[in-house]
C-alpha cells in the first residue's frame, strides 16, 4: 500500500496557502487594489513587497496558532466582562502597600 501525503493546509477549511483564510483574502484584495487604482510602477512594487512581507506574517501566524483571529475577536467582544486583572477575591490577589 503506497503512502499519500495530507497536507495540513489541505484538511483544514479555515487556512489557504497555509494562514488564514479571510486575512489571505484581504490582503490579496488590497494589494490587487492598490495596483489596479495607482497604476503606477513604483507603487505596485512597494504593494507587491508589502503583500509578500504580509503573506510572510500572517503563514507565521497560521503555523503558530490556528485560532489566533478568532481568539482575538472573541476577546474583543468580551473584554467588558473579563477583567485583566485579579478581583479582591481571588486568591491569587496580592495587596502591596
Amino acid at each position: 500500500m503506497s503512502s499519500h501525503r495530507i497536507y495540513h493546509s489541505l484538511g483544514n477549511s479555515s487556512q489557504m496557502f497555509g494562514c488564514d483564510r479571510e486575512l489571505f483574502l484581504i490582503n490579496i484584495l488590497m494589494c490587487g487594489a492598490l495596483i489596479v487604482l495607482s497604476m503606477d510602477v513604483m507603487v505596485a512594487l512597494v504593494a507587491i513587497t508589502l503583500g509578500v512581507l504580509n503573506f510572510i506574517l500572517l503563514l507565521y501566524m497560521g503555523k503558530k496558532d490556528i485560532l489566533l483571529r478568532p481568539i482575538y475577536l472573541r476577546q474583543l467582544r468580551y473584554h467588558m466582562y473579563y477583567q485583566a486583572k485579579a478581583s479582591w477575591h481571588c486568591q491569587s490577589f496580592k495587596r502591596y502597600h
